[in-house]
């Protein structure tokens, strides 16, 4: 004996040992505008599955240089953020510090905005507000790193524009991304925040492994 899906009552198949239902008629119905709806719903996802699919073949083709530079300055910041992890504001030392400013900023001097020598953890009010608090992160990172650190970092602006492609762009990103993860395993096994020597180090890695300024 069967129990039908729909009154749960014992039954005999008739055609076939693959019914669902009972005789009744009532949950033969009920069953058959089940299956319907879950047909219904099936096609529903799929169809969405497709048009999302669509939606992202038509972003990839139509998305612009400028794009693909945000999503790889995205990924750099990121990874600021996670070799300052726990580190205090550069310019005004306050403890609440997520976010990833840059020292020049990227609308005066958007080749560097992927040189990590130019980004450091700040707080929200240093990095919007106050424009970065430039004069006292200068003064802050020649206390740390030191004169001859701050002049070369001086000397980054003569570094010519970037001209990364579109495929280059693509595969900084996808680097940068694996960097990131690389650096979110790691910071669960070491101790922070980074010590000063050690975020220089982590910088000139991260430098090295993205190989954007590799011949600056």
């Amino acid at each position: 004996m069967k129990k039908c899906a729909i009154c749960k009552k014992g039954f005999k198949p008739v055609q076939s040992s693959l019914e669902k239902v009972c005789s009744n008629s009532d949950c033969r119905f009920k069953y058959a505008m089940m299956v319907v709806e879950k047909n219904r719903k099936e096609k529903e996802r799929t169809a969405k599955k497709e048009w999302s699919k669509t939606k992202e073949i038509y972003r990839a083709n139509t998305k612009k240089k400028s794009n693909y530079e945000k999503d790889l300055e995205k990924e750099i910041n990121k990874l600021c953020r996670l070799i300052d992890a726990g580190c205090s504001c550069i310019s005004c030392n306050s403890k609440d510090a997520n976010e990833a400013g840059h020292f020049m900023s990227v609308g005066s001097m958007p080749k560097l905005r992927y040189h990590l020598f130019n980004l450091w953890v700040q707080c929200r009010q240093c990095n919007g507000p106050k424009g970065s608090n430039g004069t006292i992160y200068r003064i802050n990172l020649r206390s740390i790193y030191g004169p001859e650190f701050l002049n070369n970092l001086d000397s980054l602006v003569q570094i010519g524009p970037l001209n990364l492609s579109i495929p280059e762009l693509k595969e900084k990103i996808i680097e940068a991304r694996l960097l990131v993860k690389e650096f979110e395993a790691a910071n669960k096994m070491v101790q922070l925040p980074r010590n000063a020597s050690e975020r220089l180090e982590m910088r000139e890695y991260v430098n090295t492994r993205m190989n954007i300024y590799e011949s600056k």
